[in-house]
């Protein structure tokens, strides 16, 4: 098998539900670095470096959506990093949203 690696301008998609956030908040805040570092010109021509980063997470309840602040303060100082945050057994408020589905947007 081969790995192979695509030098073209890329984007990331991160999907968790629960407690299956902790290894994509790894990846999420070393993308983070990676994106400021080059934005500060201390990292050139680094083509892994995804262009926009998407974190979709769910959780059953609002208070299971653990690291949600810390998320939310990674997508508040970088413009190229979103995420939506989803609740299944609950009552959506404060904008999140029910489960996954193709109307979210």
């Amino acid at each position: 098998m081969t790995l192979v690696c695509q030098e073209s301008p890329h984007d990331l998609l991160l999907i968790a539900g629960g407690i299956g956030i902790n290894p994509l908040l790894s990846i999420l805040y070393h993308v983070r670095d990676l994106i400021s570092l080059k934005e500060k010109g201390n990292l050139e021509g680094d083509t892994l470096i995804p262009q926009k980063v998407l974190l979709l997470y769910s959780a059953a309840k609002q208070e299971e959506l653990i690291c949600k602040n810390e998320i939310e303060k990674i997508v508040s100082v970088n413009n190229k990093v979103k995420c939506k945050l989803f609740v299944t057994q609950a009552e959506p408020s404060n904008g999140l949203k029910g489960m996954f589905s193709t109307d979210w947007g």
